[in-house]
């Protein structure tokens, strides 16, 4: 079933752009989601912002649990108007009295069910909003409210909770921005609302056009926008070649933007490393091998000035210690060692080239 749609794209409750007759008209363009701005349709815009209903159980069940039928992904966030945790658009009917302190959400009942499951009364209980329909990806989640805001809990194997606390603790090291990640129990992790309630908007990389095997053409249009977005870009390459996250696509990094303004403020904390290191069974010194070729090749090609503190002996071991879960670390450390070294020597022979060009 087609979704037929006339009204406006809200940020909070200012109108950026009407749809009619299923064509987007601007209104405020600077503010305008970047998908948008690209000619994006409506519905790609919604189908992204839904639940995955194929990978996730609980997602699945919770969808017959609120009694919406099958009909595409585009309608299960237009359930709930579009409205997400982390940004501020919403989707208001023509001739509709709704605000944004209507649609935004203030609480989840359904917490509990999408992350471990339902219950036998969960089926014939009252229904109500939830984030959980434009709650995007694959591992089973949930939205929980807290007393200090929103955190974003997540399953997944002992080595999935391992290797994203590890590059969360490894990144922090290295003077990285990374999204705040706790500890719950070994299948369990959770993360801090990066956007602090939607008080910046988060959009993903795909807006903007970036593509995950595109790291050189990615960082060009970065630089193009901001020298500073696009040594953020280069860092999460960085930490991505270091810890082999075979996992880094368009729709798992992005950028925050000015709700007021619509500038870009900065890249978004990096997070959603759950599948690196051990994750995706034991590695060895060649694992990867060309996502450090890749890593090379961006920074050589720009000459990128960044830089890596040098760790004393132990201090890989040191932060992968103190992660309570039971998995093969000394695999995890000599792999981490091993591909440390290896960059830091070359950031030393670049520099080494670089200089006498700078010199000339």
């Amino acid at each position: 079933m087609s979704l037929q749609f006339d009204g406006y794209l809200m940020s909070r409750d200012l109108p950026v752009a009407q749809f009619s007759l299923g064509k987007c008209n601007p209104l405020r363009e600077e503010l305008l989601p970047f998908h948008f701005a690209n000619h994006g349709t409506l519905e790609e815009w919604l189908q992204r912002r839904a639940m995955d209903c194929h990978s996730r159980t609980n997602a699945r069940l919770l969808r017959r649990a609120l009694r919406i039928e099958d009909n595409g992904a585009e309608w299960l966030s237009f359930r709930v108007e579009g409205a997400t945790i982390t940004d501020t658009y919403w989707l208001k009917a023509e001739g509709s009295s709704l605000t944004y302190r209507d649609i935004c959400f203030q609480e989840n009942a359904y917490w509990e069910f999408a992350l471990n499951g339902p219950s036998v009364n969960d089926f014939s209980g009252p229904v109500s909003r939830t984030p959980e329909l434009t709650n995007t990806g694959s591992f089973e989640k949930c939205w929980k409210k807290e007393p200090d805001g929103w955190w974003l809990y997540k399953h997944g194997k002992p080595e999935n909770i391992f290797s994203e606390l590890m590059a969360y603790s490894l990144g922090n090291r290295l003077g990285f921005c990374m999204a705040h990640y706790e500890f719950v129990d070994e299948q369990t992790i959770r993360t801090r609302d990066f956007t602090a309630g939607a008080t910046v908007n988060f959009e993903t990389a795909r807006g903007l056009g970036l593509r995950s095997d595109q790291h050189i053409d990615n960082y060009q249009r970065l630089a193009q926008i901001s020298p500073r977005l696009a040594m953020e870009y280069a860092q999460m390459v960085t930490l991505d070649a270091l810890i082999y996250n075979a996992d880094r696509h368009a729709d798992n990094f992005g950028i925050l933007r000015d709700v007021n303004t619509g500038s870009i403020l900065s890249l978004a904390p990096n997070y959603d490393n759950n599948l690196s290191l051990l994750a995706l069974g034991i590695p060895n010194r060649e694992s990867g091998s060309d996502f450090l070729r890749d890593w090379q090749n961006l920074i050589l090609f720009y000459r990128v000035p960044l830089s890596l503190p040098p760790l004393a002996p132990g201090e890989i071991a040191a932060l992968a210690e103190v992660i309570p879960c039971k998995v093969d670390k000394q695999t995890a450390i000599d792999f981490l060692q091993y591909r440390y070294q290896w960059m830091q020597q070359s950031l030393d022979r670049a520099r080494q080239l670089w200089n006498p060009l700078i010199e000339r």
